[in-house]
């Protein structure tokens, strides 16, 4: 009970200093009319009984969820009442907060069943295998140490969270019901790693120009992302655009794809508009030397002057992680070899089944 009343109270304090693009924690259905009486003074019947409602639901389908949506809507325009009546009310103010959130949480969750193949923006198409796609693997991270992968996953999912366990836990239940409405009835912290989606004008805003051989921001300054104990990833687009964007918890490469295929991904140091350091460091697509080596031969193609560059990479084959100059890359970048790189380094693209959606 102390634990449920600890994680309320800070869901509502924590919900109405939001802005409308920050969903985190959306995930968390409103308190039980039981541990709001025992939290607060709100004792409003029709919220109360409201409440009960809610929670009385099943979950068993896709059905309940659209069920769930409609008690929330009545309960969101009951709050909106009270809210009006008295702005002050500060529990029915974030309350209210609270359940629009989940709306939408639960809407996007409805609108993923409804579509016919909800992965289709994150593969890649057969004609283009130069691209990667999101891993779509399960591995264990000794360090941490957590389980992680199946990152098609967190691309759909409308928090975009870190739900490996969670999907491995649903498979050993053998249970029928869909993996999102399963999930409704497991408790995932707050504090669960939910990566930030950048909007589409975030995502324009870390877009890098190639002009005079340097790397130069939107504005035209000159690029430089090297600061001390800073972390600062890439991407190269599928349309050959370059993102960079300093690295964080809630800010990884998904951030700037969305999940979709990408030439390249790692991280980069860039230094008066050069780049002085490039490698191969991403969970998300695991991109192998070939990778970056193409993603460095469509630099220097699109004019960017690449010479004098530390590199780093794993190499698969070798089980080894080198740390070279720019022409030691050039073994790598090997037009034919591409020809059969879904055979050398496979890369799952599982239907839409494989998550019971």
């Amino acid at each position: 009970m102390i634990k449920m009343r600890f994680i309320f109270l800070f869901l509502l304090s924590f919900f109405c200093s939001l802005n409308a693009k920050d969903y985190l924690g959306a995930w968390y259905d409103p308190p039980t009319s039981q541990n709001l009486l025992s939290i607060t003074k709100a004792n409003d019947p029709t919220v109360l009984r409201i409440l009960d409602q809610y929670h009385a639901l099943p979950l068993n389908g896709v059905s309940s969820l659209e069920a769930r949506v409609c008690v929330l809507t009545e309960l969101e325009k009951a709050l909106s009442q009270i809210v009006d009546s008295n702005p002050f009310h500060k529990t029915y103010k974030k309350l209210s907060g609270l359940v629009v959130k989940k709306k939408w949480y639960l809407s996007q969750i409805i609108n993923l069943y409804q579509k016919e193949d909800p992965f289709s923006d994150i593969k890649v198409l057969q004609s283009n295998i130069q691209l990667l796609t999101l891993v779509n693997k399960i591995s264990f991270d000794f360090k941490l140490p957590v389980y992680w992968g199946l990152f098609w996953l967190e691309a759909i999912d409308p928090c975009h969270r870190f739900l490996t366990k969670h999907y491995m836990d649903w498979v050993k239940s053998k249970t029928l019901v869909p993996f999102f409405v399963w999930l409704e009835t497991k408790e995932i912290s707050f504090e669960a790693i939910q990566v930030d989606y950048l909007s589409t004008s975030e995502i324009l805003d870390s877009a890098l120009l190639i002009e005079d051989n340097l790397l130069k921001n939107n504005d035209g300054t000159v690029s430089h992302f090297n600061h001390d104990n800073n972390e600062y990833i890439y991407v190269l687009s599928s349309d050959k655009k370059l993102f960079v964007k300093e690295a964080g918890v809630r800010h990884r490469h998904t951030s700037l794809t969305h999940g979709k295929p990408v030439f390249g991904a790692g991280s980069i140091k860039i230094t008066n508009g050069k780049i002085t350091f490039i490698d191969t460091e991403s969970g998300h697509y695991q991109p192998t030397p070939y990778h970056l080596a193409n993603t460095i031969y469509i630099l220097e193609t699109l004019g960017l002057d690449i010479h004098d560059v530390d590199v780093k990479y794993y190499d698969e084959r070798e089980s080894v992680v080198f740390e070279k100059k720019i022409p030691f890359m050039k073994k790598y970048y090997d037009e034919s070899f591409f020809s059969t790189l879904n055979q050398t380094f496979p890369r799952c693209n599982n239907s839409s089944d494989i998550f019971g959606i």
